[in-house]
């Protein structure tokens, strides 16, 4: 039998995680029905030619605290894209 001696310093030290990806992080967002409403609202909004920025902003209030965070915007337009798909949403998000 061969043992092996380690001093205590080395066996005490805590290794660094590896991260399976390297650097890149995964979120995962959820939609809820808020972003839904303002969706639809934007997307109506667009379609009747009434979207104007006091009406966008209200649209983003009253679901949303201002300033919006990002997680929110993304999933509004994730969801725009799916709604009314003729739109470029990016247009109306908050800046």
């Amino acid at each position: 039998m061969i043992g092996l001696s380690f001093p205590l310093q080395v066996l005490s030290q805590v290794q660094q995680p590896k991260k399976p990806l390297g650097e890149f992080q995964i979120r995962v967002l959820k939609r809820n029905q808020k972003h839904l409403n303002t969706a639809a609202l934007i997307c109506a909004l667009h379609l009747e030619k009434e979207a104007q920025a006091n009406k966008l902003q209200s649209a983003w209030s009253k679901q949303f605290p201002i300033p919006v965070s990002v997680d929110d915007q993304t999933l509004v337009i994730i969801t725009m894209q799916e709604m009314c798909p003729e739109i470029k949403p990016e247009k109306f998000v908050l800046h």
